[in-house]
């Protein structure tokens, strides 16, 4: 639930996608073929603090993306690969939080327009920082949230997208607030914060014509 907020910040890095992969003005006159994350390489994370000051850190292990044709980014999470690190709290997750057989992904998109960035060009090993607007559709609910990364060209052409710093989100923004209750009262706690940091590094590759 948490991390879908986070989701967010991946649009981001789908908008300078469309300026990197290789070095040279021509990048940004020509528009971009197929890019598509790889899972191998990529991350999200997210955090939960119980009883006032227990941090632990999950993660969801599916995750998928694009950058469309149409210039719109999609970034997918498959909830159900939720992996908290113990077996009965994932599906805990999946069943009460998440509620996965009715809204068993999350998705993130966001509109590319090339006008809006400053990149010309970017080399690889050249970084760029920016944020973007995106809209986070999860449980039901579609919200509109700004993102802000880091966008890295590496050695081998990929891109990666890197969150500047933890994006703080609240259950209640998605309606997740009786299902972090009800987790909190399975587990015997006295309290899991509504608030989650979530943390993401993606990495995208261009796909070979």
């Amino acid at each position: 639930m948490l991390s879908m907020r986070l989701l967010s910040g991946f649009a981001a890095l789908f908008m300078l996608l469309a300026c990197a992969g290789n070095s040279g003005p021509e990048v940004a006159n020509s528009a971009p073929t197929a890019w598509t994350l790889d899972q191998q390489r990529s991350k999200l994370s997210f955090a939960s603090v119980k009883n006032g000051s227990i941090v632990e850190t999950h993660q969801f292990a599916v995750l998928s993306g694009t950058l469309l044709a149409e210039q719109t980014a999609k970034l997918e999470i498959d909830l159900a690969s939720v992996q908290t690190g113990i077996p009965i709290r994932n599906e805990r997750m999946r069943e009460h939080l998440f509620k996965v057989p009715k809204f068993a992904t999350a998705t993130v998109t966001a509109p590319i327009s090339m006008s809006d960035l400053d990149l010309v060009s970017m080399g690889r090993g050249e970084s760029l920082q920016s944020s973007v607007s995106a809209t986070v559709s999860m449980h039901g609910v579609e919200l509109d949230l700004d993102v802000q990364f880091v966008l890295t060209v590496l050695a081998d052409g990929s891109v990666q997208a890197i969150s500047s710093s933890p994006l703080v989100v609240n259950a209640e923004q998605f309606g997740m607030l009786a299902g972090l209750e009800k987790l909190r009262e399975l587990a015997g706690l006295n309290s899991i914060s509504p608030n989650v940091p979530i943390s993401f590094a993606l990495t995208y590759s261009k796909e070979s014509s």
